[in-house]
């Protein structure tokens, strides 16, 4: 299973728990109002400040390796991620490397 589309299933209002090596996760038109995180330790990654215009900040992150940032749930293998007309989702506040 590489692909998972829940679009327009307006009923789902969690995150889905979804498997490391899905590629790509639709959840265009549903209800989900938050994005789960986990806790790692800073080291570099990618954050999206407008995913609507598909624009991506680099963040270097150099704090005390003791600190600990929140990013959203690590999928290793997803490259796309839609969730257009997503309209309860409040904000995302960083996604994996490997969504470029």
């Amino acid at each position: 299973l590489r692909v998972i589309n829940l679009s327009g299933c307006t009923k789902i209002k969690t995150f889905p728990e979804v498997p490391p090596n899905i590629e790509e996760l639709y959840l265009k038109e549903t209800g989900i109002k938050s994005i789960p995180t986990v806790t790692f330790s800073p080291q570099d990654y990618s954050f999206i400040y407008d995913h609507g215009g598909h624009k991506f900040l680099n963040r270097e992150d150099s704090s005390d390796d003791s600190q600990t940032q929140s990013v959203m749930v690590y999928l290793e293998y997803l490259k796309v991620l839609d969730m257009t007309h997503c309209s309860e989702l409040e904000g995302i506040q960083s996604i994996p490397k490997n969504l470029r």
